[in-house]
């Protein structure tokens, strides 16, 4: 039996070979320069972490693969916060 990220989902039809997650390391940083920040920010941004679009351009992909994946299901999402013990 293949793994998820093998093509198959547990429980579930074949589905399309899933892509390798992207990552970045934690010490990555953007240089601001390269952004169009306001001036009145820029004494206060040492560096960008992931820029706006890339987070953007993730999320939306996460979206189309989870539409492709569960299509004609409902799936149950459970999304752990850091911090949410205290809740």
């Amino acid at each position: 039996s293949k793994s998820a990220s093998e093509g198959v989902l547990e429980g579930s039809t074949t589905v399309a070979e899933r892509r390798a997650p992207l990552f970045i390391p934690n010490d990555f940083e953007y240089d601001p320069t390269f952004f169009s920040i306001p001036p009145h920010y820029m004494d206060s941004i040492s560096c960008v972490l992931a820029p706006h679009g890339l987070v953007l351009d993730r999320v939306s992909r996460m979206a189309q693969d989870l539409r492709r994946d569960y299509a004609g299901r409902t799936p149950h999402l459970l999304c752990v916060l850091k911090g949410g013990h205290e809740f």
